[in-house]
């Protein structure tokens, strides 16, 4: 909090009665009322207006696009939006308490918000033009703002009243501040000159002329001596003398103009920001140029010192924060995601689409939000999509054209059509109606492309088209505020409905075709008769910007400017249901097939599915621009790509943490799959984002770290603090491997007695396949740590590697189910590098103990990898280098697999290579993967069955910071349920040095097949690609990378899965940095 002692702010007696002042904080508190947590999308802003640091240094505030956003400086997350101006935010400031914010913008208005709750308090109208500046007194009491009216308002901020106007300037005021006593006001106009103001009278004290263009920006130093300005189109910086109004110096270096100057705390530089996409670091007391960032994408519009003075933030498209001493960028705090401008369902449910605003179109599975595909090959503004009626087929729209069509299936563009805009397909699917930012309507033939008939009749842009249910008529909406009425096989015009008194937005034909429905940005929904072309009925909604018809005919679906789909009786016009959660516009609103459910997209980068019967949200579907997406319900759980959880935040008051420190409890894409199927998840979830979020994460820290050593042991001393919710859990990494845990990731909750696997799935144990079914279902739940009280020290040896090594730390609370916001440092290790070693385990297991399960493969699968791995090391290691060991059938226990993985742990090293093979039995118990060995006798036991937890504690053992697990097994896809949350990407940028790849014969909810040319059908798939192949090599440098093998074998298998009719499609993770595996001969 802002805690300088600050003048009272003179004013004369007269205003004082007038205004009936009072002091805020006495007016004002913030909401006492505890705010549940929120789940959102970082969006980010699309320009950033201004900017400006909180008072210790921990959250930024800014104002661009039509909003204002709060931000955590060190986590770069965005905690929440302030959503309240419908134009230009032009400036945002904290209040000196920060417990509130202030904003103005083009539509005329000054807003106060709260700033914990983000609710607006009071709005400050006077103002006739646009208001560019808007700033709080020194001690929070009032508020002065400038406008395009050429004026400087005074404002009491308790009362919301207008105080006094401050005239004088010739043009718009672009720029004011408050001196640091609260007496005057600096005040910088397009007028070219800057203006110093006495407060208490409104009187003008004197004029500061010197600019030969427009002054965008003006600051006071910390003393109030001095006053530095930033003449936009003459490019040049002004410091002057405030007693004297005598310039001292001007700053010459920017090549376009300068939007924002900033003096440092202590006064003794400056910072300036330009459309030269440059910030330009200033000697204050030499006048010259110390440093300049290329900081902006696009023009730099706004800059802050930190409090402390050592980093800077340049506002541009986004906001980047930079170390000033070093002159380096540290990170951007910007969003990830974009408008979804359209949505649509197939026919049959099987998919849902989204199109945004960037071009991107995401292919969604409807039943377990698994992104398909994400169709990037094209540029430009997704304006509408529609499957064709029978699904297979794809229409992608864009503003600017040309329309597409892909195929469903491949994901390969099928035709090209010189169409744009809005577009449908007829009901028959031959036949494509488009309309856009021509005046006519096109008809295309689907299968052909070509254009068979042009509709001439509307005098502006068409928004929208529909065909009727019998495909005889169309009907089109217009910017040019009318609907009309087409006849299909003459191109005649047969009607137009005239009534709405703004562009029509969006249209709709009733089922049977007799009435139609249209949404304007005139704030109304009509209901039109076909017949007679007379409004029916007209509905109030805020700018709608696309309708809906039920199936049934019954309801009308609505979206718009207010955030809220809405829900309407047809019959008697009532308002059935609203559909809160969605944070900006509704552009596109569509019902499934059956009237079920709907799905809209948003301008907050959210396509959501919702059941129109309880009118609850079912789940959010998100597309990244980096081609990560999550699908998320509102309880909480999730699934996702490796790094899809990276940009969606979770904010409870003005905390705010990534939905990936809840990956241990949320990551459950059974339950997701579960809610979109409609069943009751209800017994499935044993805690909610609610119950998590109350028991906060520690804070953790370093306590010993040297800079330099001398010696490959390290020790690494660190410090985790409770902040409410416990310790629980504290992880260990170096250079992105996990080298300390407590070993607590998930578990099932064991309950009742054991289960028997015969039992359960002697009818599903097939000798082709390599998995077990289990049909019953457990619980998941995090294991619980030892409590480690209020604070929690240990230190740890670890291996270090030639030249710069980096350390992580992350901790739990008590409870597990919150993680900390990661820490890292970085050491250099002056040592000698060592010769590699390769180290490799094969694993086969054709014999259990419960015969009834036994396989005819795997143990020869082992035995054929270890000799093509052998064969191929060899081009890569000395022969004395590799070591390897084969285990199978009864040497192939659990513990015999366990001590020969810690005898390895006790050899490797972190420069040493590591591979593990194995093939044979896994399963899957709630989203858990497991490994039989050959212990198994039918019952469900610790000591027959490997964990992917203990898989993880194996790869944490062994010190190898190159590491292979390759898993031949049914549901081996499981082990990601558990490695991901591990590493994903808090990691990535610190696995510069290591790499963790797992293979994984088939998904989690897949089986492997154990029968194809006399081996397991993805070891096969290997092998090929182990046996000197050329096609294996991708980038043609002569040598089989991890990475390259993975993607090799996995398309191998699907390919051969296919031609056999056996559906088995290859995990593949990729963590971190690629090894080679051999070189070709």
């Amino acid at each position: 909090m802002m805690r300088r002692l600050l003048s009272v702010i003179l004013i004369s007696a007269a205003i004082l009665l007038s205004s009936n002042i009072t002091f805020a904080a006495e007016k004002f508190t913030p909401a006492g009322s505890k705010q549940g947590p929120e789940i959102f999308v970082q969006l980010g802003h699309s320009g950033v207006q201004s900017i400006v640091f909180s008072s210790d240094g921990k959250y930024v505030l800014s104002g661009g696009d039509k909003t204002v956003k709060l931000w955590d400086v060190g986590m770069g997350r965005e905690i929440r939006t302030f959503a309240g101006h419908v134009a230009f935010v032009s400036a945002a400031v904290f209040s000196p308490d920060e417990r509130y914010v202030l904003s103005c913008g083009m539509d005329k208005k000054i807003i106060l918000w709260d700033a914990v709750t983000g609710k607006e308090v009071k709005t400050f109208m006077g103002h006739t033009g646009g208001v560019f500046t808007a700033v709080f007194s020194p001690d929070g009491r009032y508020a002065a703002s400038g406008s395009m009216d050429k004026t400087i308002k005074l404002w009491d901020v308790s009362s919301g009243k207008e105080i006094n106007t401050f005239f004088g300037h010739k043009d718009t005021v672009r720029s004011i501040v408050f001196s640091p006593d609260g007496r005057q006001i600096l005040s910088g106009s397009w007028d070219k000159t800057i203006k110093l103001w006495d407060v208490s009278t409104g009187k003008e004290i004197r004029t500061f002329a010197g600019h030969t263009d427009a002054v965008s920006s003006v600051a006071f130093s910390p003393d109030g001596s001095y006053a530095l300005s930033a003449g936009s189109k003459d490019k040049n910086l002004k410091l002057w003398d405030v007693d004297s109004g005598r310039e001292i110096a001007t700053l010459r270096g920017h090549t376009a103009e300068v939007s924002s100057v900033a003096f440092s705390p202590d006064g003794r530089h400056a910072l300036s920001g330009s459309w030269d996409k440059t910030v330009k670091l200033w000697d204050i007391s030499m006048g010259k140029e110390i440093r300049t960032f290329a900081a902006g994408e696009v023009s730099v519009f706004s800059v802050a010192f930190s409090p402390d003075g050592r980093y800077m933030l340049a506002g541009s498209r986004n906001l980047s924060l930079w170390d000033i001493p070093a002159g380096k960028e540290v990170k951007k705090l910007e969003g990830k995601v974009n408008w979804v401008r359209s949505v649509a369902f197939s026919s049959d449910g099987k998919y849902a689409l989204s199109g945004n605003v960037n071009g991107i179109i995401n292919l969604w599975e409807a039943a377990t939000g698994k992104q398909i595909r994400a169709f990037r090959e094209t540029t430009g503004i997704v304006s509408s999509l529609a499957f064709s009626p029978n699904g297979k087929l794809i229409l992608d729209c864009r503003y600017d054209g040309p329309l597409k069509l892909w195929d469903v299936e491949t994901g390969r563009e099928v035709n090209q059509l010189a169409g744009q805009g809005a577009a449908v397909f007829s009901p028959d699917g031959k036949l494509i109606l488009s309309g856009g930012t021509g005046n006519s309507l096109k008809l295309w033939n689907a299968e052909t492309g070509k254009e068979s008939k042009t509709f001439l009749g509307h005098t502006d842009k068409i928004h929208s088209v529909v065909f009727s249910s019998d495909g005889k008529y169309a009907l089109s909406g217009s910017r040019d505020k009318t609907l009309k009425l087409w006849d299909i096989s003459s191109g005649q015009e047969i009607r137009t409905f005239r009534g709405h008194k703004y562009h029509v937005n969006s249209v709709a034909f009733s089922p049977d075709s007799r009435q139609v429905l249209s949404g304007s940005g005139d704030n109304t929904i009509k209901l039109w008769d076909v017949e007679t072309g007379k409004e029916v009925r007209t509905w109030q909604d805020i700018s709608v910007s696309s309708i809906a018809f039920s199936p049934d005919g019954r309801f009308a679906l609505s979206g718009g400017f207010d955030n809220n789909p809405k829900l309407w009786d047809i019959v008697t016009g009532k308002r059935v249901a609203i559909f809160q959660g969605h944070k900006l516009t509704v552009y596109s609103v569509v019902y499934s097939s059956d009237g079920k459910r709907a799905i809209t997209g948003s301008g907050d980068g959210t396509a959501r599915i919702w059941n129109l019967d309880t009118g609850k949200e079912i789940a959010q579907f998100i597309g990244f621009t980096d081609g990560e997406w999550i699908v998320i319900t509102p309880e909480g759980y999730y699934n996702s790509s490796l790094n899809g959880h990276k940009y969606l935040n979770i904010h409870m008051g003005n905390k705010v943490y990534g939905i990936d420190q809840f990956y241990d409890v949320f990551y459950r894409p059974d339950i997701v799959t579960a809610k979109l199927k409609g069943e009751d998840i209800s017994s499935l979830i044993t805690l909610t984002i609610d119950d998590a979020i109350k028991n906060p994460p520690p804070s953790v820290e370093f306590i010993a770290l040297p800079k330099d050593v001398n010696q490959p042991k390290v020790k690494v001393c660190y410090q985790a603090k409770s902040t409410g919710g416990g310790i629980g859990e504290v992880r260990l990494f170096h250079n992105g491997k996990l080298v300390h845990s407590d070993g607590f990731y998930k578990d099932i909750a064991k309950t009742g007695s054991p289960k028997q696997l015969a039992a359960l799935s002697g009818k599903t144990i097939y000798e082709e396949m390599r998995g077990i079914k289990i049909t019953s279902k457990g619980e998941i739940s995090p294991i619980q740590s030892k409590l480690k009280g209020e604070t929690y020290e240990d230190c740890k040896e670890i291996d270090a590697v030639p030249g710069e090594n980096e350390v992580s730390i992350t901790a739990f609370n008590s409870q597990n189910t919150v993680q900390s916001y990661m820490k890292t440092m970085s050491f250099n290790a002056n040592i000698k590098g060592e010769e590699p070693h390769l180290y490799m385990l094969f694993i086969g297991i054709d014999r259990y103990k419960d015969s009834k399960v036994n396989l005819k493969y795997a143990v020869k699968d082992a035995i054929d990898m270890k000799d093509r791995f052998l064969k191929q090391s060899a081009t890569l290691y000395k022969p004395e280098n590799i070591h390897f060991e084969l285990i199978a059938d009864k040497d192939a226990a659990k513990g015999n697999i366990i001590n020969r993985i810690n005898d390895i742990a006790n050899k490797i090293k972190p420069s040493d290579s590591f591979i593990l093979f194995v093939a044979g039995h896994g399963i899957l118990l709630q989203n858990q993967y497991y490994m039989l060995t050959h212990d198994f006798d039918g019952t469900v036991s610790d000591s027959n069955l490997i964990s992917s937890n203990e898989i993880v504690e194996m790869s944490k053992r062994i010190k190898s910071l190159s590491q292979l697990f390759i898993f031949d097994t049914c549901h081996a896809g499981g082990v990601d349920y558990i490695v991901s949350g591990l590493y994903d990407a808090r990691m990535s940028v610190l696995a510069k040095k290591m790499g963790l790849h797992i293979y994984a014969s088939a998904s989690s909810v897949q089986e492997a097949l154990d029968g194809y040319k006399g081996n397991g059908l993805f070891t096969y798939s290997l092998l090929d690609g182990l046996n000197n192949n050329k096609n294996a090599d991708k980038n043609n440098d002569s040598r089989v990378g991890i990475i390259e093998l993975g993607e090799y074998s996995k398309q191998r298998t699907t390919g051969v899965s296919k031609e056999i009719g056996h559906a088995q499609t290859p995990l593949i993770i990729n963590f971190g940095k690629d090894n080679p595996v051999y070189n070709l001969r």
